[in-house]
């Protein structure tokens, strides 16, 4: 009920101009997170008590996450109930004139299903070969999720930077200078997961793993190399182009190569921890050049009118 509300006023927050507020909120979480992940541990509780304590736990942050939300968006706040209050008798009376706009709304976040969705199947597929793929194979994605969703935001508020006028560099200029800061904040992490996977591994309690595993670690420190483009560009172009503009890229790339090749490799016997990852890599490759495609069609038509000008 909670993560609802959350993405409303996260979006009053970035569309008033306070992208900071809802950056230093996910900061804020990711240091509560951390501190959390670091205690539990050590409590010795059994696995039940341990389930029980990280649902009280996600529930009590993300309910402190949304008060510090609304604190955060001050006067706004009364405004956004109000505007609530003032749309709901509107979409009662006609509420299928306005499902279509909801559809377009929901657009932009379906990427995230498609991901959570196909993350599910390739768990199940793991889970087939042996306990060890399994849980090297749903820690690794946890870590990347960690380190990849926040580039969502970080598209999202990037895509309305390069958008704001009076600025001396083009858009397209802009956003590819934030790519490139992007690409040197990831640049340690996945050199330490190429050069030093074991150093990685030991860090999420999987210091035991198996050759594929360390394998599958150095693949993934590879993933992250793309990441400005898949994860920064592509929330991007969100906002420069449309919510739906990766859309057709993250469908072919994950139901056209990622999803077919674990299941061949399921069905051959052929599955382990590491062609799972390069099979995910694989997928994250085609992606990027879809999204590198479709920026290079919109930068095309954003310089149009400039070099019409002169």
């Amino acid at each position: 009920m909670v993560i609802p509300l959350q993405g409303v006023v996260t979006g009053a927050l970035v569309a008033s101009g306070r992208e900071g507020a809802a950056l230093r909120t996910s900061l804020e979480n990711l240091v509560l997170n951390a501190a959390a992940a670091a205690i539990l541990p050590l409590l010795s509780l059994s696995p039940p008590a341990a389930l029980i304590a990280i649902a009280v736990y996600g529930t009590l942050a993300d309910t402190f996450t949304l008060i510090r939300q609304l604190v955060r968006l001050g006067r706004l706040g009364p405004h956004l109930l109000s505007a609530v209050r003032m749309a709901t008798p509107v979409v009662v009376r006609q509420p299928l004139s306005h499902l279509r706009g909801a559809w377009q709304a929901a657009a932009g976040a379906s990427d995230g299903l498609i991901m959570m969705g196909s993350f599910a199947l390739i768990a199940l597929a793991a889970a087939q070969v042996d306990d060890e793929t399994a849980v090297t194979v749903t820690a690794l994605v946890s870590l990347m999720r960690t380190i990849i969703i926040p580039l969502k935001s970080y598209g999202l508020v990037g895509g309305r930077m390069a958008k704001a006028p009076g600025h001396e560099l083009r858009p397209d200029q802009r956003v590819n200078l934030f790519g490139v800061v992007i690409a040197g904040l990831l640049l340690p992490l996945s050199a330490t997961m190429i050069f030093a996977p074991t150093a990685m591994l030991h860090l999420i309690g999987l210091e035991a793993a198996s050759g594929p595993a360390v394998l599958a670690f150095r693949l993934a420190g590879a993933q992250l190399l793309l990441e400005p483009i898949t994860g920064f560009g592509a929330a991007a172009l969100k906002i420069l182009v449309g919510p739906s503009a990766a859309m057709t890229a993250l469908l072919i790339s994950v139901a056209g190569v990622a999803l077919p090749v674990v299941a061949v490799l399921l069905v051959s016997a052929n599955l382990s921890v590491a062609s799972i990852w390069g099979a995910l890599l694989s997928a994250r490759i085609c992606f990027a050049l879809l999204v590198l495609r479709r920026c290079r069609s919109w930068r095309r038509g954003a310089l149009a009118p400039v070099m019409g000008k002169r």
